[in-house]
């Protein structure tokens, strides 16, 4: 699993987690994860996005704790969040 990026819709106030897991893209807003297939995250989505430093990682992973509790990104942003909060 590898965070590729933190992300915010040019339009609007929606924030994104772009990651790979076991070599497929996948993006997230915490409601839903997409999936990379025929490449829609690249032409469809991404078009749409500005990368950014940071995003509210906090509500992102509050919400993939209600709706993907087990997947594996909710896991590694969860650790990602526990270590910030070590360095506080």
């Amino acid at each position: 699993m590898k965070i590729l990026g933190y992300y915010k819709k040019k339009k609007g106030r929606s924030e994104y987690v772009l990651y790979e897991e076991k070599g497929e893209l996948y993006i997230t807003n915490g409601v839903y994860i997409w999936e990379n297939h025929k490449g829609r995250i690249e032409k469809r989505y991404l078009p749409q996005l500005n990368k950014v430093s940071e995003i509210n990682l906090y509500k992102i992973v509050e919400l993939l704790n209600e709706f993907y509790k087990f997947a594996e990104i909710t896991k590694t942003l969860n650790n990602i969040l526990s270590s910030r909060k070590e360095t506080a």
